[in-house]
């Protein structure tokens, strides 16, 4: 019935029900694999040309759902273009054609029922397609119900909807045991060597033919849904968004009725303000926002600058860039990874063993320099306390017991902690950031703690974080650490998903970093968890975000004002190089061979002398530019002054020479890149940008290779014009995760997947004077995409060579060490000495070492400047090397910064923050979590160069301090006064160290940092240094209660310039 006031329920109900169609052919496609993916995987076990695996078949099944976040994402943009009706439409015919493609996806191309990867990839692009479909629909569909009913009964329609996907998901299981009938799944049979294999009495049918059959039936509601669209109407809104407003108020009658009809139609004009946008619109001014800012030395290298006022300028800079970028993305109309509030940094862990490849990321050995570095850095980021907002939110990481091995992370097990090192060691930072910086996020580590996944351990989140130090924030796993409670080969402490997210979540692991916690509505259903405990979690994220102001408007919130001027701006530049200046540790400087004479000839030699990107240190930005050590020392010296010779490559005795500068595209040094969210490179890219060093891309640790790019299921193509200066062989090298196609001049001449150790793939035979344009595709499906290249000529290694060329010079700088290609987290890489971003042994590797004892016997005055994120037992090198200073990871201005020490215009004073062995034989079983050995608080021999160790080019003499007492009582602080003089010829600044000792304690430490100031002493001038020093700084181990606390006692206060016992001075204390 038709009238005035109610219009036609018929009508509505109707059209309405084929929109609800779309939801049933949601569910329908979604679970259609849930009956099919035996007969599948068996189909292509079968296969000749590569072994189809888990992780293959992992893919293949949920390839649909793919392609819905696909479909999710585009929906807006073709319901604007396209309509309402007319993208229903699309679904439909997506639908149809992945339902017939999956069903026999050998059309056309491939022989019916032989089994390939050719076909699998085909069979997937199918189900990708159809997921599309489901994507589309099932954004639209409820789009397509609200706009056309009214308001009173619009709920209830689009609950239908919703409804509608889970009886397409009964109706696909039923359909899928009518189509089995009396046939069986097949068999699967797993080898001793983990193999799969189809077992030989396997019903065939089922391999062969079943699963085409459920595949295909979808094609019969989807051609169902198809046929029926042509018979609704476009939605009144739409009609209105295309000014075709006759029609819009003729379907309005039809189901309102007239009176109403008008009065709705005015209503939608009135709103009816609809933003379109292009498919993809980051132009080239958001690109260089994304990548571009300011690099600051690795952590290791700042913890080295024992100035904690310095790095919390330093992260003051990083949370003003952060908070700039992340304003003009948030004009774009949506933020990515890299582009948020939330830091995951600082990395506090305790870096116990020189072999771990993320100590880089740590401020050191000692628990008191990194409680105080990583507070400094908490306070930069997150802003001044007491403001409305915060800044932004730092995260503590990982908690804990935490420092390698990289290769078994994901299973090892931290047992038998001893009670001492877990509260005197691995916990006190963690305690100072919690307490006394109020870090907004701690992050869970990956490892196990006796027995516990970290993201699961009650004993470290529940008991100690949370009750014990009051901890009221969130609490993040590390990526994909909660699959490692039920992944094969991984910890296996829980059966599967939904017992793995219970256990988290109520062990106080809010946040997620993986999609296992998707898992827990059915966690829920199945009685793991209650809601409740969930809630708890859900209002700590809630009020993280009030708190950094992403609920309130822009301009209510202070920090959205910062300009995004500040980025890269000439301030933080300098900056950058006053913390790499500071970084700076000189280790040696025998017969005062530096600073050095201008006037000399100097040869600049070593793998690390012009290499940008190594600077930069792992989970770096990219600056607007980068000066190497040669660069920094062309600033100084003219070219008839600097012989160049690379000399040998890090580990290889074949060295590349690079010729990616005389690479361009677009009128710019480098390759251009594009990226696509599809391993494909399908559609136009969704990120494009340019790369103007050799590449190196890692998604370990959640880093996309740009921003925007997914972390896994992405392609990218990078492409450059060769133009090469002389005619010669040059090698193309590749170290990757991943399938990579290089091509030249349109031909594809190397292809391959994870490609190792920095393979040759392809040698060009390059003319000078002629152009060759290089193309490299690169596509990714799974986790941990990892992609390394350089061009260039390679030579081998002729040591007396090198030394013919440089001999006349007055002095070698050999730029040597190691760098993050190398050591890191979880890394793809296996050569000797190294392994999975970890070190085995610690020692220089040996094609350096050999090439400065050639130097040595040609009787050249060497200065090494050693580049590394950790120690280097550097003892050959000590006897070879006139000089050595240690650069770290430096960062942009890096290379400025070692010229300006090397020529006397800075006068270094950076200190060692961790021990330098003297060989690998001097450390304890990587995997011995235990401190007995380790370190210079409990080490026993002698080390190269102790914790705290640094030369200056000026003396520091050392005089009686004096206490305001020599009793400390409860609550009561006392002032330590240490005279400073400066004895030498030039200005300079000392760090000067506090350590407690308690000599009634056999088997604790022999001494321990409890306080440091970084001072400027002119020549010939005294300082008295004061520090204050509470009863807290006399913190020591009890073994009693298992705590920390001032135990009453006689103590030593020992102060100086290093860590080193004989050359410290001391003053007796008691405490009461």
């Amino acid at each position: 019935m038709n009238d005035a006031n109610n219009g036609s329920k018929l009508y509505l109900y109707s059209i309405t029900t084929v929109a609800i169609l779309g939801g049933l052919l949601f569910g329908y496609d979604t679970a259609v694999i849930s009956g099919a993916e035996k007969g599948l995987e068996a189909f292509f076990l079968m296969a000749t040309d590569f072994q189809y695996d888990k992780v293959m078949h992992g893919i293949t099944s949920s390839s649909a759902l793919i392609g819905c976040v696909i479909g999710g994402a585009l929906s807006g943009f073709f319901a604007s273009r396209l309509g309402r009706r007319n993208s229903l439409r699309l679904a439909s015919v997506l639908f149809f054609l992945s339902a017939l493609g999956s069903y026999y996806p050998e059309f056309l191309f491939f022989n019916y029922g032989e089994p390939n990867m050719e076909l699998l990839i085909a069979f997937n692009l199918y189900r990708v397609l159809g997921g599309i479909g489901v994507g589309l629909a099932s954004a639209v569909c409820p789009m397509y119900i609200a706009e056309i009913a009214p308001s009173n009964i619009r709920g209830t329609l689009v609950s239908c909807n919703q409804f509608a996907i889970i009886f397409g998901m009964l109706v696909v299981y039923f359909v899928n045991f009518l189509i089995m009938g009396d046939h069986t799944n097949p068999i699967i049979d797993k080898s001793a060597e983990g193999i799969l294999s189809v077992n030989a009495a396997s019903d065939m049918w089922s391999v062969q033919t079943g699963w085409r059959y459920m595949f295909g039936s979808e094609a019969f509601p989807a051609a169902l849904f198809g046929f029926l669209l042509f018979f609704v109407p476009k939605t009144p809104r739409y009609l209105v968004l295309v000014h075709q407003d006759e029609k819009a108020y003729s379907i309005l009658e039809k189901v309102n009725g007239a009176n109403k009809a008008k009065e709705i139609l005015a209503e939608i004009k009135a709103t009816s303000k609809e933003k379109t946008e292009k498919l993809f619109s980051y132009g080239v001014a958001v690109i260089v926002i994304g990548i571009l800012l300011s690099v600051f030395p690795q952590a290791i290298g700042m913890g080295a600058s024992f100035n904690n006022e310095l790095l919390y300028d330093v992260f003051t800079a990083v949370s003003d860039e952060a908070r700039a970028k992340n304003t003009e993305f948030s004009k774009e109309g949506g933020l990515k990874r890299y582009q948020g509030l939330t830091m995951w940094t600082p990395n506090i862990n305790i870096f116990r063993d020189p072999r771990w490849g993320r100590g880089q990321e740590t401020y050191g050995e000692d628990p008191y320099l990194t409680g105080q570095m990583g507070m400094a850095v908490v306070r930069g980021l997150q802003g001044p306390e007491g403001e409305k907002y915060d800044k932004l939110h730092a995260c503590a990481k990982h908690y804990a017991v935490h420092s390698g091995p990289e290769w078994n992370r994901h299973s090892f097990n931290a047992e038998n902690i001893d009670p001492r090192d877990l509260w005197e060691t691995y916990l006190p930072a963690f305690k100072d950031l919690v307490q006394k910086a109020h870090v907004k996020e701690v992050m869970c580590a990956y490892n196990r703690f006796e027995g516990e996944p970290c993201c699961g351990s009650n004993r470290l989140l529940m008991q100690i974080l949370r009750d014990e130090w009051g901890y009221k924030e969130i609490v993040v796993s590390d990526c994909w650490a909660i699959s490692d409670f039920y992944n094969k080969d991984a910890h296996e402490t829980d059966p599967d998903k939904q017992h793995a997210s219970a256990k988290a979540v109520l062990s106080g692991t809010d946040v997620e970093c993986g999609d296992s916690y998707a898992s827990l509505p059915e966690a829920v259903k199945e009685g793991l968890i209650d809601e409740k405990q969930i809630d708890i979690s859900l209002k700590r994220l809630m009020k993280a975000r009030f708190e950094l102001g992403e609920m309130d408007e822009p301009s209510q919130v202070s920090w959205a004002q910062i300009p995004y001027s500040v980025v890269d701006s000439k301030e933080h530049r300098e900056l950058a190089l006053r913390m790499a200046r500071e970084s700076l540790v000189l280790l040696q400087n025998n017969q005062s061979l530096l600073p050095l004479n201008k006037n000399l000839k100097v040869a600049v030699v070593g793998p690390n002398a012009n290499d940008s990107v190594m600077q930069w240190g792992n989970y770096n930005g990219f600056p607007s530019h980068t000066i190497t050590l040669l660069e920094g020392i062309r600033e100084y010296l003219p070219e008839s002054q600097i012989i160049y010779e690379p000399g040998c490559d890090l580990t290889s005795d074949v060295t590349l020479q690079s010729v990616f500068q005389q690479c361009s595209m677009d009128g710019k040094q480098g390759f251009s890149a594009k990226y696509w969210n599809n391993t494909k490179q399908e559609g136009t890219p969704d990120v494009t940008n340019h790369i103007s060093t050799p590449f190196h891309f890692i998604t370990t640790g959640a880093t996309t290779f740009a921003a925007g790019i997914n972390l896994q299921d992405f392609s990218a193509s990078y492409e450059s014009v060769f133009r090469p200066a002389k005619s010669e062989d040059i090698a193309f090298r590749f170290q990757t995760q991943g399938i990579t196609k290089l091509s030249i001049d349109g031909k594809e001449v190397a292809a391959g997947m994870n490609f190792k150790n920095k393979s040759k793939v392809y040698t060009l035979q390059a003319e000078a004077g002629k152009e060759y344009r290089i193309k490299i595709d690169f596509a990714f499906r799974n986790r941990d995409a990892a992609l390394d290249f350089d061009m260039g000529r390679e030579v081998p290694v002729d040591l007396k060579q090198t030394v013919d060329k440089v001999k006349e010079a007055d002095v070698i700088i050999f730029a040597g060490g190691i760098s993050p290609a190398v050591e890191g987290e979880e890394m793809h890489v296996n050569i000797p000495g190294f392994k999975g971003g970890d070190r085995e042994t610690i020692e220089l590797p040996s094609i350096q070492s050999r090439l400065l004892a050639e130097l040595k016997k040609a009787g050249k005055k060497i200065v090494f400047v050693n580049f590394s994120g950790s120690a280097i037992a550097l003892t050959p090198e000590s006897k070879t090397c006139d000089a050595i200073l240690q650069a770290w990871y430096p960062g942009q201005a890096g290379g400025t910064a070692i010229a300006n020490v090397l020529f006397g215009d800075y006068n270094p004073a950076g200190r060692l923050p961790v021990t330098f062995y003297k060989s690998t034989k001097q450390l304890p079983d990587f995997e011995d979590y235990s401190m007995k050995g380790r370190t210079y608080r409990y080490m026993t021999e002698n080390p190269l160069f102790p914790f705290g160790h640094g030369l200056s080019y000026t003396t520091f003499q050392y005089g009686n301090a004096s206490l305001n007492t020599s009793e400390i009582k409860d609550g009561e602080q006392v002032t330590l006064t240490i005279p400073v003089s400066n004895t030498g010829k030039y200005d300079g600044e000392e760090v000067v160290q506090v350590y407690l000792r308690h000599p009634g304690d056999k088997e604790g430490p022999s001494h321990a940092l409890r306080a440091f100031k970084r001072v400027a002493i002119a020549k010939g001038a005294t300082n008295n240094v004061t520090i204050p020093l509470s009863k807290e700084n006399f913190e020591w181990f009890d073994t009693s209660t298992n705590t920390m606390r001032p135990i009453e006692g006689d103590y030593e206060i020992l102060y100086g310039g290093t860590s080193e016992l004989k050359q410290l001075k001391s003053i007796p204390v008691t405490i009461k």
